[in-house]
């Protein structure tokens, strides 16, 4: 989902522009710099990754003056590279699509804030929920954390741009209903769908990928 930058007080955009700032630069104190300058591998999924977000998130339909709506792929890029490295993934991808011209500069955090911040909390509560549980099943992995992950995230989401434009007063509560959240299922079901097959195919083929995929518990 993304937002217009032209509906917002320019008080707002610096707010979410400064929340974006503080959430990278925060993951870069978490990222172990030892194994990402080792590991190539993890060089070349970081490029791939950018470049399918950004091509995805190009790929937008409009339904309100101002919103748009398109695919995530969040909770996939998360359980792939963990969330401090899919965050910066997803800066680079929205950084794209400002040079693409798709996006005002300024509109960089709030967007970062809907599309990103908020679907990748939710993505990481709900891996680090199963990673406690007693679950062992590499299905188990598929279809809560990859493929219910995913529709949970596009959900969030919308309920955090349902309070920005409310909040806001940009749109009444009944039009965000009628207009916005009538999208939001017919989002989620492909969202889910598509980040569940892309990490079933990951995990049975290139699970060293995958880097929050246990492989010793899931096929012990």
């Amino acid at each position: 989902m993304n937002i217009s930058a032209d509906l917002f007080s320019q008080g707002f955009l610096w707010l979410t522009n400064g929340v974006a700032a503080a959430m990278l630069i925060l993951a870069l104190f978490f990222i172990n710099w030892r194994v990402v300058i080792a590991n190539s591998q993890i060089h070349h999924v970081f490029g791939l990754c950018t470049v399918l977000l950004m091509l995805a998130w190009s790929l937008r339909a409009g339904i309100s003056d101002g919103l748009g709506i398109h695919l995530f792929l969040i909770t996939a890029v998360h359980l792939l590279m963990g969330w401090q490295l899919a965050i910066w993934v997803a800066a680079l991808a929205i950084s794209g699509t400002i040079a693409l011209d798709l996006e005002a500069p300024e509109g960089f955090g709030v967007n970062m804030l809907v599309s990103v911040i908020v679907p990748l909390l939710t993505n990481y509560v709900v891996w680090r929920m199963h990673d406690r549980s007693n679950a062992n099943h590499p299905f188990s992995f598929i279809f809560l954390v990859a493929t219910l992950g995913g529709a949970i995230s596009v959900f969030s989401s919308g309920a955090c741009m349902t309070l920005i434009l409310w909040g806001q007063n940009i749109y009444a509560f009944d039009q965000i209903v009628n207009e916005f959240w009538v999208f939001i299922p017919l989002i989620a079901a492909p969202e889910a769908t598509i980040n569940g097959m892309l990490i079933s195919i990951l995990i049975f083929n290139y699970p060293e990928w995958v880097r929050l995929f246990d492989e010793d518990r899931y096929f012990a």
